[in-house]
């Protein structure tokens, strides 16, 4: 019986969503001396919704905790926001990407984050990051 009623939320969620949910994940590189595996593209996955045409605001998993993010997308990429549910003030970035399609609703996303506050040594340190993304 639970199998039916999980059955049955699923369509009913797929029918709904009607391609204003999407799949992110980030992608991490493996530590120095291990090789690279599906874990690598599913400890950091999340779910986006399409407020508008340009606008997506989401969240995704980040180890054992979930941070905010928001997209607005340009003609070339897009202006990306994120932020921790922990410390939300204190740890907020935003930057730049870009979707590069792969496959039909598949695309890959390379983007650059920079954080927004300083530093204890007065510097701002960016990170280039990979992710991949799945509308359904």
């Amino acid at each position: 019986m639970k199998k039916v009623l999980f059955t049955i939320i699923l369509s009913c969620a797929m029918l709904v969503s009607s391609a204003q949910f999407t799949l992110v994940s980030k992608v991490n590189a493996p530590d120095d001396g291990d090789s690279w595996g599906i874990s690598n593209f599913t400890n950091n996955w999340g779910v986006g919704y399409n407020v508008s045409d340009r606008i997506m605001v989401g969240a995704y998993k980040q180890g054992d905790n979930f941070d905010m993010f928001a997209r607005y997308k340009m003609n070339f990429g897009y202006v990306c926001f994120e932020a921790p549910t922990a410390d939300m003030s204190d740890n907020m970035s935003i930057g730049y990407g870009m979707y590069i399609k792969v496959y039909e609703n598949l695309s890959v996303n390379p983007y650059y984050m920079i954080p927004l506050k300083e530093d204890e040594d007065g510097g701002r340190e960016g990170s280039f990051n990979v992710g991949l993304s799945y509308n359904l």
